[in-house]
């Protein structure tokens, strides 16, 4: 599916919040991050999908990153629809997975016509990764923020049959301790259990948002190892 990103002026927001309960909003949703140094790297709008007598539907697109001193922990981007047109939509594309890399399964307990997953993926090349957001990779720059070299990536998804789509993504470096999670299917060489099980529970916050009138959830809790990881300089091509 065919996606086009419109860049909010508030991409380079120099908005901190530290030491407090810091919060990921749009519209339609609102995401506790909890605590520590949190800054908003970027807004935007995203074309998730075309409702026939509708138009384009469009997604809210809102990251912030976990920091200290100059470092990221960890990186969460939330998208969100802003309201359900009624329309119906064919999300059967969204969950695929195609690589060995990355572990996925269905959440559990929702409509058959809904499209739910969650997915963990090995360790992979952060600065690659940022070459697909590139407004983040700006915001990164810009601020003089060092990325690890290396990132795991959790996320959530839930598309409703009647055109309602959240997601939330997180990035973490390789010191991230995830969460039990409990059972899991087999998993990819690198690709961890805990990390797993962290996206399973992000897969509840989501559940717990979109499903509501509020849109109100947390954020699983993020622990990492004391030890910080070596990073460098992000490498600009």
């Amino acid at each position: 599916m065919t996606r086009t990103l419109t860049l909010a002026s508030a991409l380079l927001c120099t908005c901190v919040v530290a030491h407090a309960q810091a919060v990921i909003t749009t519209s339609r949703a609102t995401v506790d991050l909890g605590g520590g140094t949190w800054v908003e790297l970027g807004r935007g709008k995203v074309v998730v999908a075309s409702i026939d007598r509708w138009g384009d539907l469009v997604a809210e697109v809102v990251t912030s990153a976990s920091i200290e001193g100059r470092r990221v922990r960890a990186i969460v981007t939330v998208n969100s629809t802003p309201s359900s047109p009624g329309g119906r939509v064919d999300w059967a594309q969204e969950c695929l997975v195609s690589t060995d890399a990355v572990w996925s399964m269905p959440l559990r307990g929702g409509h058959p016509e809904d499209v739910e997953c969650t997915r963990a993926t090995a360790p992979a090349d952060a600065a690659a990764m940022l070459k697909h957001r590139p407004e983040v990779r700006e915001a990164i720059v810009e601020r003089s923020l060092e990325m690890p070299d290396e990132v795991v990536s959790m996320s959530a998804s839930i598309f409703t049959r009647h055109g309602r789509m959240m997601s939330i993504d997180v990035w973490a470096d390789k010191g991230f301790a995830g969460l039990d999670g409990g059972k899991v299917d087999p998993l990819p060489a690198r690709v961890a259990a805990a990390h797993a099980g962290y996206a399973e529970e992000l897969g509840r916050s989501v559940r717990e948002s979109i499903f509501s009138m509020r849109g109100r959830t947390a954020l699983p809790p993020m622990r990492f190892s004391t030890d910080m990881l070596p990073v460098a300089p992000l490498r600009v091509p």
